[in-house]
C-alpha cells in the first residue's frame, strides 16, 4: 500500500513541475576543446508569441577535470530590431575544488544554469543572442564540449 502511496505522489510531483521547452540548443566549441573569447558562440530564436514570461538557461557540457571554478560569460541579445543588450553573468561550475556540479556520465557532466526566470520577450521575430567566455588571457577554458541556450515555459496549463 505505501509503495502505491509513493508512486502516487511522485507521479504528482512530476506532473506538476513539468516545463515545455520552447527552444533547446547545444553548440560544439571545436575539437580542440577549449572555449576561447576569440569563437563566440550563436544562437537564433524566432519568436512567435509572448504571452508569459519564459525561464532561459545556458547549459555547459565539460569533462571532469575542468580546472576553474566558474565560467564568467558575456551574453549580447539582439532583437529583431537591431537593438543589442550585453548582460554578463557566470557559471559556476567547482562550488569547492574537485566537487563538479552537474549531470555527470563517465567523465562527461553537463550543466544547466538558469539566467533568467522571468525572461519576456517584446516583440515577434528573431533574437540572437551571442555567448562570449570572458578569459583573463588568450588560453580560454579548456574541457569544454558544448554551449547549450534554453528556453522553457514553466507556466502552468
Amino acid at each position: 500500500m505505501k509503495l502505491v502511496a509513493y508512486s502516487i505522489l511522485l507521479l504528482l510531483l512530476v506532473g506538476c513541475n513539468s516545463a515545455k521547452v520552447i527552444f533547446e540548443e547545444h553548440r560544439s566549441v571545436g575539437d580542440d576543446m577549449t572555449w576561447k573569447s576569440s569563437e563566440p558562440i550563436t544562437f537564433e530564436i524566432e519568436v512567435k508569441e509572448n504571452k508569459h514570461p519564459y525561464e532561459m538557461a545556458v547549459a555547459i557540457r565539460y569533462a571532469d577535470g575542468f580546472p576553474f571554478n566558474k565560467v564568467p560569460i558575456q551574453m549580447t541579445e539582439t532583437s529583431p530590431q537591431g537593438e543589442s543588450v550585453r548582460r554578463d553573468f557566470e557559471i559556476m561550475i567547482q562550488p569547492r575544488p574537485g566537487e563538479y556540479l552537474g549531470e555527470k556520465g563517465f567523465d562527461i557532466i553537463d550543466l544547466e544554469q538558469i539566467i533568467d526566470t522571468e525572461k519576456e520577450f517584446t516583440t515577434f521575430g528573431k533574437y540572437t543572442y551571442t555567448l562570449v567566455p570572458v578569459d583573463n588571457d588568450e588560453h580560454g577554458f579548456p574541457l569544454i564540449m558544448e554551449i547549450g541556450l534554453v528556453l522553457k515555459d514553466t507556466a502552468k496549463h
